[in-house]
């Protein structure tokens, strides 16, 4: 009796085993002939594909795949956009050295959301100012202690017009974050949100070493002193 149920149980085994093994080998000839039938794809379709995914998920899926989908990546002249959120540092400073680095003359919209983001993009001296085609620049609970140098070396970027802010902490000092946006000669559209502590006195913003502002949309999620207000609408147009 024992022995026919153990009899019973191996063929039972061998039996899912088969079977396991069976899909396996059906699911890797199908994994083998849709890549197959995908790389047979011209270069312009496999572009306008690329189109509708994150370029990180073209990075991730097909740059490491054969040498034709690395350089159809890293030899293309369409604009892309980078939004970096969920991420590790590890896998970003990868996809830092592969992607964007090389990439940097075709990106025209960049969104950064974490601090060593921030540290790697904008710490090398003037690196970003190569990022020609930029037009939007959008940071995502960042804390403001960056501001300053993002906003000094942004005013070397030939084409952004578009600048949106979330910070994550307070802003201790506004004068220094208006009159840096305000030195942006291009910029068309700002989006900034802060907090402050309190509005006093010592908040209050002066403008009187700015120049009038290209701005043309302001939008504000912040406490900001009503005079102050008046007065900065003197430098948008």
């Amino acid at each position: 009796m024992q022995r026919k149920r153990q009899r019973r149980n191996v063929v039972v085994d061998d039996y899912h085993s088969n079977k396991k093994r069976k899909l396996q080998n059906e699911m890797t000839t199908i994994n083998t002939k849709f890549r197959s039938r995908f790389e047979d794809l011209a270069n312009e379709i496999l572009y306008e594909v690329f189109e509708y995914l994150d370029i990180y998920h073209v990075y991730d899926g097909f740059f490491n795949l054969n040498k034709r989908f690395q350089n159809l990546l890293m030899n293309s002249n369409l604009s892309i956009k980078i939004n970096v959120s969920a991420m590790s540092k590890s896998n970003f400073e990868h996809y830092y050295k592969d992607i964007i680095l090389p990439n940097k003359h075709r990106i025209n919209c960049l969104r950064l959301s974490n601090p060593f983001t921030i540290d790697i993009v904008f710490s090398p001296p003037r690196i970003i100012t190569k990022f020609v085609r930029l037009e939007t620049l959008i940071f995502h609970n960042i804390d403001a202690k960056y501001l300053h140098n993002i906003l000094n070396q942004s005013i070397h970027l030939p084409k952004l017009h578009s600048l949106v802010i979330t910070l994550a902490d307070c802003v201790q000092d506004p004068n220094k974050l208006f009159l840096n946006i305000l030195r942006l000669p291009r910029l068309k559209y700002c989006k900034i949100t802060y907090q402050t502590k309190k509005v006093s006195r010592s908040l209050e913003v002066c403008f009187d070493n700015c120049e009038v502002s290209p701005i043309e949309h302001l939008v504000m999620n912040c406490r900001f002193p009503i005079d102050s207000f008046n007065r900065l609408l003197c430098y948008v147009l």
